[in-house]
């Protein structure tokens, strides 16, 4: 069972049928019930937490559903740790070449959980 949200920066792995890609958050973006999380390769990010220059889109949204009380993303499996990622770099990104103005930063009232199934291996991994 997995006890914490996920968060802006959160390193999650998806499958897209027989591969799996690491993707990080970085953010969050309509209201309920319509809520999807916006996804970036984890390669396309750099060592100081910018986006490599060649990034030009998001690469992936996951809708958000709500199961009870909690808001899950299902398609999660895993959540292999948290990077840190520079926070004015992703807002202009988000806004300059994505051309997005309603994502915002995943935040505490949000609370979005992977699926009940998914492996947290935030202990064990380490991004830097």
């Amino acid at each position: 069972m997995i006890n914490e949200p996920l968060t802006t920066g959160s390193v999650v792995k998806i499958w897209n049928e027989n591969r799996g890609h690491d993707y990080v958050i970085i953010g969050i973006s309509g209201s309920s019930p319509n809520k999807k999380i916006a996804l970036v390769k984890n390669t396309c990010i750099n060592n100081n937490g910018k986006f490599h220059a060649s990034t030009t889109k998001i690469h992936s949204w996951i809708k958000i559903k709500k199961i009870e009380d909690f808001n899950t993303a299902d398609r999660v499996v895993r959540v292999e740790g948290v990077r840190s990622i520079n926070r004015e770099h992703v807002a202009d990104f988000v806004r300059d070449r994505c051309n997005n103005l309603t994502l915002r930063a995943l935040k505490r009232v949000d609370d979005v959980y992977p699926s009940l199934s998914a492996v947290d291996a935030r202990i064990s991994t380490t991004y830097i």
